[in-house]
């Protein structure tokens, strides 16, 4: 199981320019004060960054990733956390994308600049072009 199945994030959507996901609020992604781990935040932020990244059927790397981190999550049962990003700018070696992470009511908690190193510009990962299918 990847790492991602195993934080349950559910893509929303996915296209060339945009892609959007939401997670489960879970007891253990929270810190000490009951509102979600800036580390979860992060992981969210990489991955749909990533999966966007990696739409146009290459393989990345997270070269850079800048975190603004504006409000806490607090973690409650059945809520989610959502996160979409947008590309800025898709080079041949460097994908740069902005992102979101916001609450169930829409309050913005994180925006981030992520970049991403191009090491395979032929394949994607599998487990990305599955999820590029089943939103198709």
């Amino acid at each position: 199981m990847t790492f991602n199945k195993l934080l349950n994030i559910d893509f929303l959507e996915l296209n060339k320019d945009y892609a959007k996901v939401k997670m489960p609020l879970e007891d253990q992604f929270a810190n000490g004060i009951q509102s979600l781990h800036g580390g979860v935040t992060a992981t969210i932020i990489d991955t749909v960054s990533g999966y966007l990244a990696s739409y146009e059927n290459c393989s990345v790397t997270t070269n850079n990733m800048n975190i603004y981190y504006l409000r806490p999550i607090m973690v409650e049962k059945n809520a989610y956390v959502y996160a979409n990003a947008n590309v800025i700018k898709r080079g041949k070696s460097i994908i740069v994308m902005d992102c979101e992470v916001y609450d169930e009511s829409h309050n913005l908690a994180a925006k981030a600049t992520t970049s991403f190193s191009v090491i395979d510009d032929k394949k994607a990962p599998n487990e990305i072009q599955e999820q590029i299918s089943s939103l198709e």
